[in-house]
């Protein structure tokens, strides 16, 4: 390989189709309009931030989502 040639990698096949895990969980004020949500790359991750936050005593849930990458291709 040359110094001038890069190795192949498409970013958009690598994430097409990746799953995520979205934690959406109500503010502390408990307006029912108002949440925070953080994506996950793993589900342990989300379980544990879910836990702490019904631990203060908060609503929230996980939901699975599927990563879709958006191009100017």
């Amino acid at each position: 390989m040359d110094a001038e040639e890069k190795p192949s990698f498409d970013a958009v096949d690598f994430i097409a189709d990746v799953h995520a895990v979205v934690l959406r969980v109500e503010t502390p004020e408990g307006r029912p309009d108002r949440y925070r949500r953080r994506v996950y790359l793993n589900l342990c991750g989300a379980q544990k931030a879910l836990d702490k936050a019904r631990a203060r005593g908060l609503d929230g849930e996980i939901v699975l989502c599927r990563l879709q990458p958006v191009t100017g291709r």
